[in-house]
């Protein structure tokens, strides 16, 4: 799949004005491709595009998406989502070995609180938390995975405009975060149906996203 996005833009009625025109641009030479929205970066917590509260308070972009025909995607806040790069690991990834990983890290931090280090135990418990609350974390993203492949269907390519009252680091995370784990998702999934199709039998190999865990003396 391929992803294009425009550059984030703070969800505000000036700057929701010029969104329709950069829109139409894009339908202008790209007439098959679906656009969607991601309102990202959100205090509230849920992803329903059909709470009240929320397109209350999103308004100017709820109406953006209704006016233009495009999808609308929501991703909330996540707290701390950096301390995962520091792991090596995005948080959709980290959940996939969370007890495994959340061991370690326990061990590393008695280790570390015996030994009299504290600041490698303070560092550790730290990374422990974005470890702890991957798992929640995994089920927002899945949400926005699950639109996705409702809107992709069949297509492999899909503009993103990315709305985040954080700018760049909205940016970001859309790709670190988003874009990048659901790359390898999608991927993982059509190389499997594939190779299923082709020899009529589930393949002797899947494709995996697991990773060699780090190593967290050196962090």
């Amino acid at each position: 799949m391929q992803w294009q996005h425009s550059q984030p833009f703070p969800p505000t009625h000036q700057q929701c004005a010029h969104a329709p025109k950069t829109i139409k641009l894009i339908r202008e030479f790209d007439k098959q491709t679906p656009i969607a929205i991601l309102l990202n970066d959100i205090t509230s917590r849920t992803q329903d595009t059909t709470d009240l509260a929320l397109r209350e308070a999103f308004a100017e972009v709820f109406d953006l998406a209704e006016q233009t025909g495009t999808e609308l995607l929501v991703m909330p806040r996540i707290e701390r989502y950096g301390r995962s790069r520091r792991i090596g690991l995005t948080q959709w990834e980290i959940s996939e070995e969370r007890e495994a990983i959340a061991d370690r890290l326990r061990s590393i931090i008695i280790e570390a609180e015996q030994a009299g280090d504290l600041d490698r135990a303070k560092l550790n418990t730290r990374l422990m938390r974005a470890v702890t609350g991957s798992k929640t974390v995994r089920e927002m993203i899945n949400v926005v995975f699950k639109r996705l492949d409702q809107i992709l269907g069949q297509r492999d390519r899909l503009r993103m405009m990315v709305v985040s009252t954080k700018g760049g680091v909205g940016k970001s995370f859309t790709s670190q975060q988003l874009i990048a784990p659901y790359l390898l998702y999608s991927l993982g999934a059509r190389v499997a149906a594939a190779e299923k199709a082709r020899q009529n039998t589930w393949p002797r190999k899947s494709v995996s996203l697991r990773l060699k865990l780090p190593d967290y003396r050196s962090a």
